[in-house]
């Protein structure tokens, strides 16, 4: 059988964090949750602990562009999906398996039907 793929979300705010984490669990995934930059780390530092990942950028202690370097630096094959509509941070966007889903009152489903699309690191 196959199992749906752990999907980590990584947001500053604890109600899309929620939200996000509800209506991703609704559609079948696992998801596991992290609310700052060290969170972040402790679950995509352990090889095998994430297969995908929808990341706030802007997370409590981290610096966005660091951060998404270092993403993109430890876990190159780990497709991400920045949930932002920080223009500033598009320029992350041409490093492989990384795409945009703006942050809007309805980006859930988009959200979802991106996610969906992503082929995860493992299944």
């Amino acid at each position: 059988m196959k199992r749906s793929p752990r999907t980590l979300v990584a947001d500053r705010n604890p109600h899309v964090r929620s939200f996000v984490r509800r209506e991703m669990i609704k559609s079948g995934y696992q998801v596991r949750l992290a609310g700052d930059g060290r969170a972040l780390f402790g679950w995509i530092d352990h090889p095998g602990t994430v297969d995908l990942l929808v990341l706030d950028p802007e997370l409590p202690g981290a610096d966005a562009p660091r951060l998404l370097e270092r993403v993109c630096r430890c876990c190159p094959d780990l497709p991400v999906i920045l949930h932002t509509d920080n223009a500033a941070l598009y320029r992350f966007l041409r490093r492989g398996r990384v795409v945009r889903v703006g942050k809007s009152g309805n980006s859930i489903e988009k959200l979802i039907r991106v996610v969906a699309a992503m082929k995860p690191v493992r299944q």
